[in-house]
């Protein structure tokens, strides 16, 4: 429900629920939203609290911009074919290409980004829990579409990604 006063949420989130059922058993998800004063959902752009004055390796654990990451089926992962210094991207938006490269990613060594967050992790008295989900930054750098564009990913021999706006 809406709340009537300004709120702000800082820091990990956490809920307890008391439920009763009747069911053994049950899978319950919970999603903080937010949204503007005419009903539009807001979607976090960081998780950084200085975005300007962050390290190169701390904006790209954070996507650059966390507003969104589309996730599908894990798939067998072959490190070998994945050269982030060879890896060639293309990003469409409504089927004109707005980005095409070939390794430039800002820290072609993954591994190196790798042992880079699980310190900066571990340094904050958290660390990297297996399954947890850690991208690497972008190939292509950030472009914005706007609402009702087609965008088409394709990055190296992965499947591509196509999604609208």
């Amino acid at each position: 429900a809406p709340m009537d006063v300004p709120v702000e949420f800082t820091g990990p989130l956490s809920l307890v629920l008391w439920i009763r059922s009747s069911t053994r058993d049950m899978d319950l998800f919970v999603t903080v939203r937010a949204y503007d004063p005419d009903g539009r959902e807001v979607i976090v752009e960081t998780r950084l609290a200085d975005w300007f004055g962050a390290d190169a390796n701390a904006l790209l654990s954070d996507l650059l911009s966390h507003g969104a990451l589309v996730l599908g089926q894990r798939q067998p992962f072959a490190p070998a074919w994945f050269d982030l210094q060879r890896a060639e991207a293309a990003l469409h938006f409504d089927g004109q290409t707005v980005a095409h490269t070939v390794g430039e990613h800002p820290s072609p060594d993954a591994g190196a980004l790798l042992v880079w967050l699980a310190n900066h992790c571990a340094a904050r008295g958290s660390g990297l829990k297996a399954g947890q989900i850690v991208t690497s930054g972008s190939c292509t750098g950030m472009l914005f579409a706007s609402a009702g564009t087609a965008v088409r990913v394709e990055i190296g021999e992965l499947a591509p990604v196509a999604l609208s706006f």
